[in-house]
């Protein structure tokens, strides 16, 4: 409808010529006609015909010349008014092929903004099914530990359950144990950067072994997450970045930049450097001991 208003609106701004061809041409039509018929008028009547006849000549002679070219003027200008008006025409056909060509063209773009805007929606439904899924995981996570200083009354400790996030304090402090266990005979401040590497690596998997249960589910999900939000979100990956890093607690933190160094998670430290994960961490000895494993781009602020 719009683009045949277009043309409508088009034809109707075309000029109107003072002369038509056209017309020009049928009024000579018209003039030869009334000459034939006058003609053959006039020299139907004697008196008529000698008096025409010593003037104009013999009666086909007047025909041929003044009717044969004013007919012949006349499909002339017919012929031009033919041609103009297929002229008319061809440039209205490409005025409305434009038209078409601008209109598909908007509809193109209507159709790309539209699928970007569906892609956006169908990544938006998924991650936030990927995070509900990830809290359900930490809010499902439970293990049993010590109550320091309790006892039970037949001598052995008591113990109490912890679950969710509050899993992840025990956790941490359990690799720290293994770490701290597999240096009580060596100076720390003498080990070099390999030597350093090594005990986090061989503490870390110790720990792990004890704790995958738990955590290799949690692990697998949350980097499934990343990875999810680094290969498929067509916008706003540091908002969405920001978002997973919000939801995890700082001892979920210590855990993950620890995992990222030991060969069980070596394969998603580039991640954690590229999105600036660590930028939060917070510090204690280990942390300190081993933050040369990272490129500093992984502590820095990223600047939205």
């Amino acid at each position: 409808m719009k683009e045949q208003q277009k043309i409508r609106e088009a034809k109707r701004s075309q000029p109107e010529h003072w002369i038509s061809f056209e017309r020009s041409a049928f009024l000579l039509i018209w003039i030869g006609v009334i000459i034939i018929i006058f003609t053959t008028f006039t020299y139907s009547v004697p008196s008529l015909k000698q008096f025409f006849s010593e003037r104009f000549g013999d009666y086909g002679e007047l025909i041929g010349g003044i009717v044969g070219s004013l007919w012949s003027l006349a499909s002339v200008l017919l012929f031009y008014e033919a041609l103009k008006f297929q002229r008319t025409e061809l440039k209205m056909q490409r005025h409305e092929l434009e038209l078409q060509r601008h209109e598909i063209i908007e509809q193109t773009e209507q159709q790309r903004l539209q699928n970007i805007t569906l892609a956006y929606q169908a990544f938006e439904n998924t991650f936030f099914q990927m995070m509900t899924l990830h809290n359900e995981i930490v809010e499902s996570l439970n293990m049993e530990i010590n109550e320091p200083g309790a006892f039970n009354e037949d001598g052995t400790p008591k113990t109490k359950v912890v679950t969710g996030r509050e899993c992840f304090v025990q956790y941490y402090n359990l690799f720290k144990r293994y770490f701290h266990f597999s240096t009580e005979e060596i100076r720390l401040k003498d080990l070099d950067f390999e030597m350093i590497q090594e005990l986090l690596d061989n503490s870390y998997i110790l720990f792990f072994e004890e704790s995958q249960a738990n955590l290799g589910h949690y692990f697998r999900n949350l980097f499934a997450i990343i990875k999810y939000v680094d290969t498929t979100n067509p916008k706003d990956k540091l908002f969405h970045i920001e978002l997973i890093r919000a939801q995890l607690s700082n001892y979920e933190l210590l855990l993950m930049y620890f995992h990222c160094i030991s060969k069980l998670g070596r394969k998603h430290k580039v991640l954690m450097e590229k999105y600036a994960f660590f930028q939060n961490l917070p510090h204690d000895e280990l942390v300190q001991m081993s933050k040369g494993f990272y490129d500093k781009k992984a502590f820095e602020l990223i600047q939205q």
